[in-house]
């Protein structure tokens, strides 16, 4: 596309970009949004660079919770799709999420 404005409240993802470009996580079951999450993970990172504008793109990650056998299944399953858009993904058990996440409480 060309001649393309974005207008956003105060800086980039502060308003309803984080979820529209797809910016969220990389996690997602569909091939196609998979692959708009990467891409526009990938543009967005380059944006200031290529730019010379900061816009203020910050990458904290996310932490999915698997509370039964069968959500670990699909999780593991999602996982081997990935080679279609190499992305970072890990399985961790409940002792990392605990460093990652303090505040949650792993024995509920």
């Amino acid at each position: 596309m060309k001649d393309v404005v974005l207008l956003e409240k105060s800086e980039l993802t502060a308003g309803s970009t984080w979820h529209a470009a797809g910016l969220t996580t990389y996690y997602h079951p569909g091939i196609n949004l998979k692959k708009v999450h990467f891409d526009s993970i990938k543009l967005y990172e380059s944006l200031e660079a290529e730019t010379g504008q900061a816009v203020g793109f910050h990458q904290p990650g996310s932490v999915r919770i698997a509370s039964t056998a069968a959500r670990v299944d699909e999780m593991k399953y999602q996982m081997t799709r990935t080679h279609w858009h190499v992305t970072p993904q890990y399985l961790i058990g409940p002792e990392k999420v605990q460093d990652l996440f303090p505040l949650l409480n792993i024995d509920k």
